[in-house]
């Protein structure tokens, strides 16, 4: 894997020994900004996420392995969680689900078992400022 320094300001790329792109995104003074993407030595997407001056913001995609449906869909304001959080099984089906409020589970959550049956719900307590 070859090791890259991102630049201080301006669009950067990185890539593997065998020539397929790793990594790509923007720097500023204030760290990422806009679009980063991450990849598998495959080429297949692995990570894909927008920041703000540093800041991770919006919706995050993250696989976990190569050719696997296995993958976190989660939200982001001020570089914590917030919104809708979903994490999937390998083959695709969605094995929890429900909300973050400042990087804390709040509300229900329901938990499905690998054939997409849900098995459970649990429900987490409001933070004051909810």
């Amino acid at each position: 894997m070859t090791k890259h320094k991102p630049p201080k300001e301006g669009p950067y790329e990185e890539f593997y020994e065998n020539g397929q792109l790793k990594r790509r995104g923007t720097w500023t003074r204030a760290g990422k900004d806009g679009l980063e993407e991450k990849f598998f030595p495959n080429g297949q997407i692995k990570y894909r996420g927008m920041y703000i001056n540093g800041s991770a913001e919006g919706t995050h995609e993250d696989y976990m392995k190569e050719d696997s449906l296995e993958r976190i869909v989660c939200n982001y304001k001020d570089n914590m969680f917030n919104g809708l959080y979903e994490q999937f099984y390998e083959n695709g089906q969605l094995e929890r689900r429900g909300n973050y409020y400042e990087d804390e589970e709040v509300g229900s959550w329901e938990y499905f078992d690998e054939n997409g049956k849900k098995i459970a719900t649990l429900t987490e307590d409001f933070p004051d400022n909810w």
